[in-house]
């Protein structure tokens, strides 16, 4: 496929239906946008103090890093020096509202007050670097009054459930993630957590004491009623990932899956799991599960692709044979050992990691600047990694281990029976991250191919490719919705995910056969967006291929099945479905394509 086309296709520019629309539209994102980061009194932005700040004081990469947090009593600005931050100082005094001045830790060395010799320029970029690296900062203060220090969500928590009036939407949500944190601070995890609110937990998984267990459940009962509450007086309201109907459910699904690899199955079904999803998310759920092949291992980035399908398996029992592994929980050892042990009776999983891999966050280290040119072969790695004696305990954090190896450039051979759809067969694929560590997912998921001998089918959503792409991603083909891992020789190093090869049979028959849509409801932006434009593209891109196969019978077919299954009504047809009308006309069905292209200049 031209790259052109590809570029197009992936390019999102939404056609609105009515101009008078699409400029209410805005003004109620605005006026949100307002609401959103409205305070109980008028207070500066995040923004604004860290312009006030460097305009005055020093510049985090001279002298360590800042933090600026939001406490009840004002902003306040510490400096964190190997991990290790200083006692904070009142920046800006909400009962006073006015800035007040900082000790001679945060000046210049010369004392000045601003140095003479700075140039304006210096600062702005300082400042925007700055804001740059603590955007989940700026994002998380847009949705709680308080972050930033350690225990932030027990004040956030004080504020609104010591009010005299009855909270706001907005509140609710605040008081939600307050005590979703204070949840993840329990486990030992999370933003800013208080180290004295954390269980004391030895290393794997099945440790919870019914204690604790009872404790963490107390603080999700809170969290969820908080997201009731929302639920019930703005279920539009939108939260940082989609309507608050959204955000209940998968936190409601979060703390079944977090139970379900810190301790076991029977305690995660405690958190009841009921009438969580609407049908649209479930029926494309069910497309990604029935995408796979047998005992197929399928790696997810997102909510939105992880959460409603653990909700199949838990409720339904569908395709419990599918291991589902979330590319950003697999760092957890936990999460890691659940997977292996082979969640809701799926075969379970072999493996080439030692214990010692699981006590703690074992990251391998290159040492030397250069690499060697050559990559290492997978049987040297996991030969390193059996060898106890080469973890180390991490001058950065004693909860890490570093483990050297000489290359992150990772050879693995291929079986020589290995099936591969067009028959390019490579004997072995290179596994290479371009970092000088592999962090610990990157070593868990070269051991899920190397440990069980490319028995297991390695899978991706394409929600992966939202987040960093895995060194996997030249080896990945078309199947369906999903893509597939194959030891095939790649045409591109780092291909986009519309060039990569397709297996057009299982393709067919998947969209034939297996998927389906809820045609009856609206897809939105914030909600259901990502999932239905994933679809699309994997569904054009069969298209495309189809009539480059000179097949333009089945083009055809799989042209009114999209038609079908996406129609007009459930989301305005945009310029991508002027490429899949383009299409339709190649393969011959001409009456198809002028119906898109009227349907789109109409609307």
């Amino acid at each position: 496929m031209p790259k052109k086309i590809a570029l197009q296709f992936l390019e999102y520019k939404p056609i609105s239906k009515k101009k008078n629309m699409r400029t209410l539209l805005l003004f109620l994102c605005l006026l949100l946008s307002a609401l959103l980061t409205a305070q109980v009194e008028s207070r500066p932005d995040y923004d604004e103090v860290v312009h006030h700040y460097f305009q005055r004081y020093s510049h985090p990469y001279w002298y360590g890093e800042i933090v600026i947090s939001r406490r009840p009593q004002g902003y306040f600005v510490a400096k964190q020096l190997n991990l290790k931050t200083d006692t904070a100082e009142l920046l800006y005094d909400f009962k006073n509202q006015s800035y007040r001045e900082l000790s001679d830790a945060f000046r210049w060395p010369d004392s000045s007050y601003i140095p003479p010799d700075r140039p304006t320029a210096d600062t702005l970029r300082a400042v925007e670097e700055f804001l740059a690296g603590t955007q989940d900062v700026r994002n998380e203060l847009k949705q709680v009054p308080y972050y930033g220090y350690p225990g932030w969500y027990k004040d956030v928590i004080a504020l609104c459930e010591e009010a005299e009036r009855p909270l706001t939407a907005w509140e609710w949500n605040a008081l939600g993630r307050a005590y979703f944190n204070y949840s993840t601070a329990l486990l030992g995890f999370g933003p800013y957590p208080d180290s004295t609110d954390s269980f004391e937990l030895p290393p794997g998984r099945g440790r919870l004491s019914e204690a604790q267990i009872n404790r963490y459940l107390e603080i999700i009962e809170k969290e969820l009623a908080a997201y009731g509450q929302l639920v019930a007086l703005a279920p539009d309201f939108l939260t940082d990932i989609g309507p608050a109907t959204r955000k209940y459910a998968l936190h409601v699904t979060h703390a079944f899956v977090t139970l379900l690899y810190f301790q076991d199955e029977a305690t995660a079904r405690r958190v009841h799991l009921q009438n969580l999803y609407d049908p649209y998310l479930l029926q494309m759920a069910r497309n990604l599960l029935n995408s796979c092949p047998p005992h197929a291992i399928l790696l997810t980035w997102g909510d939105v692709d992880t959460y409603p399908l653990y909700y199949l398996q838990a409720t339904e029992g569908l395709r419990t044979d599918v291991i589902l592994v979330n590319q950003s929980l697999s760092r957890s050892s936990r999460y890691q050992q659940m997977l292996l042990g082979g969640p809701f009776g799926a075969r379970p999983l072999r493996t080439l990691l030692p214990p010692r891999f699981f006590e703690k966050i074992a990251v391998c280290v290159v040492s030397q600047v250069d690499q060697p040119g050559e990559a290492l072969p997978a049987d040297t790695l996991f030969a390193i990694l059996a060898d106890t004696l080469n973890y180390r305990i991490s001058p950065y954090s004693p909860n890490q281990y570093e483990v050297g190896i000489p290359t992150t450039t990772i050879r693995l051979k291929a079986p020589p029976d290995i099936y591969v759809p067009g028959g390019n067969r490579a004997d072995a694929i290179t596994y290479a991250t371009n970092t000088p560590y592999l962090t610990p997912e990157l070593v868990f998921w070269l051991d899920l191919l190397k440990a069980n001998d490319w028995e297991r089918p390695l899978c991706f959503t394409m929600g992966t490719f939202s987040g960093p792409n895995p060194p996997l991603v030249p080896y990945l083909v078309w199947e369906g919705m999903i893509l597939r891992l194959y030891p095939q020789v790649p045409e591109e190093e780092r291909p986009d995910p519309l060039l990569l090869p397709i297996n057009v049979d299982r393709s067919f028959q998947l969209w034939m056969e297996a998927y389906d849509s809820d045609t009856s409801v609206s897809v939105i932006p914030h909600d259901k967006a990502p999932l239905h434009q994933q679809a699309l593209v994997a569904g054009f891109r069969l298209l495309f291929e189809l009539n480059a196969q000179n097949d333009p019978d089945r083009a055809q077919a799989i042209g009114h099945r999209l038609m079908q299954l996406f129609p007009n009504e459930q989301a305005p047809w945009d310029e991508r479905w002027l490429l899949i009308a383009r299409e339709l006309g190649v393969a011959g069905d001409e009456d198809a394509a002028e119906l898109i292209s009227r349907t789109i200049l109409k609307d």
